[in-house]
């Protein structure tokens, strides 16, 4: 699994390169729709790697015993009762 800096760095790199380019073109107009997007791309992406490690927390501190005996390789619970967590997890109250 890639780690969370250089998955950013990644997105970092493609954004600049595509502004660069508008940049050469003085087109302002896509150069303020990239910077949104950057936000927008660099705000979602943080918000699902949160979501993965979370979900490698969970799937890590299962216990068989908790999920009836029954688990995948390494000990970790099936991802069905690892999404059953996180569903109850972030469940609204």
């Amino acid at each position: 699994m890639r780690d969370r800096e250089r998955i950013l760095q990644n997105l970092d790199t493609l954004f600049r390169d595509a502004f660069a380019d508008a940049q050469s073109r003085s087109d302002r107009a896509k150069m303020d729709q990239l910077d949104f997007e950057y936000q927008r791309h660099q705000l979602y992406l943080e918000v699902l790697l949160d979501l993965r490690e979370a979900l490698a927390r969970i799937s890590t501190a299962t216990e068989p015993a908790a999920t009836g005996g029954e688990t995948g390789p390494g000990g970790v619970s099936s991802f069905l009762d690892t999404a059953e967590k996180l569903r109850k997890l972030t469940r609204l109250r």
